[in-house]
C-alpha cells in the first residue's frame, strides 16, 4: 500500500505566507493582536517570523478575517511555494505546485 508523505508544517514559510496575506489585506500586527484579543503584538511577530504558529482558535479566526481557509494559510514542507503578484489586482495569489500534478498542469495548458 502506497502511503502518502506525512505532512509537516513549514513554520517559516507559513509565517511568511501569513504576513503576506495580512499585508495584502491591509492588516498590521497590531490589528491582528486586537482581533485575536492578544495582550501584545509579540505573538503575531512570532507567527510572522515562523517561531510559533497561531493556536487553532486563532488560526480559524485569521482564516475568517482574511477570507481564506485554514489550509490556505498553512504551508507544508513538501510544497514548493511560489508567490505571484497579479497584475491589476491588489492581492497576490499563492500557487502550489506538487511534483505529481506538474505534468498534469503542463498537459492541460499546452
Amino acid at each position: 500500500m502506497n502511503m502518502p508523505v506525512y505532512p509537516q508544517i513549514s513554520l517559516q514559510e507559513t509565517g511568511r505566507h501569513l504576513r503576506h496575506l495580512c499585508q495584502n489585506a491591509g492588516y498590521t500586527a497590531r490589528d491582528l493582536q486586537m482581533y485575536c484579543h492578544l495582550s501584545n503584538p509579540q505573538s503575531v511577530y512570532k507567527w510572522f517570523s515562523g517561531s510559533n504558529l497561531p493556536t487553532v482558535d486563532n488560526l480559524y479566526a485569521l482564516s475568517i478575517l482574511l477570507g481564506v481557509s485554514m489550509n490556505d494559510i498553512i504551508v507544508d514542507k513538501n510544497d514548493d511555494v511560489v508567490f505571484i503578484n497579479a497584475i491589476n489586482q491588489s492581492a497576490s495569489k499563492r500557487i502550489y505546485f506538487w511534483e505529481k500534478s506538474m505534468a498534469m498542469l503542463l498537459d492541460f495548458w499546452c
